[in-house]
């Protein structure tokens, strides 16, 4: 399995970018991101799945944080854009270790593998 440098920050930045609240003045906020590295053998094993899964949560939720410091309901606000961002970025890995990691937190999400 051959996975670009940094597929998963591609995948955060976009998942970020199409969770944009809208501000009361209604100015354009820009999108924050995280780098995380990927490579092949951080999904050998269910452990390095797992490993990398809490690593691209962390960064969904630094980035979150980041883009939603000044929202009326912060904890919800950092709760959806992680989500949607951690979501978006097991997608575009596309590994059935992430994905399966990934059901045990959100049983209710038709997450699926390409494969």
């Amino acid at each position: 399995m051959s996975l670009p440098r940094h597929l998963a920050l591609a995948a955060l930045a976009v998942g970020l970018a199409a969770f944009q609240p809208v501000p009361a003045a209604a100015q354009p906020v820009p999108a924050q991101s995280r780098a995380i590295e990927v490579h092949a053998a951080d999904l050998a094993t269910p452990q390095q799945a797992e490993a990398l899964y809490r690593r691209i949560e962390a960064a969904a939720i630094s980035a979150c944080r980041a883009e939603n410091r000044h929202g009326a309901d912060y904890a919800r606000s950092i709760r959806l854009c992680s989500a949607d961002a951690i979501a978006r970025t097991i997608a575009a890995i596309d590994s059935p270790l992430l994905i399966a990691r990934h059901r045990e937190q959100f049983p209710a999400l038709a997450l699926a593998s390409r494969e």
